[in-house]
């Protein structure tokens, strides 16, 4: 994983093709050819799209939808989704098949567990984040057309608010890439829904702190009854 993130830090023109080069060799073939090689994981296939990402290679974006298909799904998390993204950023269509992928993925894990002879196996959904969103709002720039960019950023907006994941540095980009009636038009319901999110957020305090005062008075209570009963 250390080679990779290196390469990712190199400017070689052929860097993303000589790391996959070295992953294909260390993991892959290895993995044909003996059973107790190393397994690549999850930072191992992040780490060869993230080199893809930060390349100006033209095949950057589907070799990075590549990479992300022929992962084993209970590898994938929302980075590998996320740095996917940012190598499409100039592929649009490329980059809206990754998003329609993540927004189909699930995960499975299961679990070892060395008291029981039984495991289970649990299924989690991976949900976009306010990253996901800020890669998207910035990839409408590369769209043709005025009408197609209006159009995507509008519903990556919606879906951005339908997820619960609008964060200022969403609306941030947001502000960066559409026009200045479009962002005016949306920045009330931005408004409206940070309203709501910290009426949420002093709800759910207050309850928490009402739980720790019900809990240190019935602590109270009890130590006094004690004292009464030692008495």
């Amino acid at each position: 994983n250390s080679v990779l993130n290196a390469w990712a830090r190199c400017r070689r023109y052929d860097a993303p093709e000589r790391a996959s080069l070295f992953f294909q060799n260390r993991f892959l073939l290895q993995n044909n050819s003996s059973s107790s090689s190393i397994q690549p994981d999850s930072a191992s296939y992040n780490s060869l799209i993230n080199v893809w990402a930060t390349s100006l290679h033209p095949n950057r974006a589907k070799e990075a939808l590549r990479i992300l298909t022929e992962m084993d799904p209970s590898l994938r998390d929302i980075c590998s989704f996320n740095t996917a993204l940012n190598a499409a950023r100039s592929d649009f269509a490329t980059l809206v098949g990754i998003f329609q992928m993540l927004r189909n993925s699930t995960t499975t894990t299961t679990p070892h567990s060395s008291s029981s002879s039984s495991t289970t196996t649990t299924t989690t959904t991976i949900q976009p984040d306010h990253v996901t969103f800020g890669s998207l709002l910035k990839a409408t720039r590369s769209l043709p057309t005025m009408e197609e960019s209006i159009l995507w950023q509008r519903r990556f907006f919606w879906a951005c608010i339908k997820a619960k994941q609008m964060k200022g540095s969403v609306m941030d980009s947001f502000k960066k890439v559409a026009s200045e009636e479009l962002y005016q038009e949306m920045l009330p319901i931005y408004l409206q829904y940070e309203c709501r999110h910290y009426e949420r957020k002093n709800t759910q305090h207050q309850d928490d702190n009402d739980d720790q005062s019900f809990t240190t008075n019935s602590n109270h209570h009890h130590n006094h009854n004690s004292k009464n009963n030692n008495i």
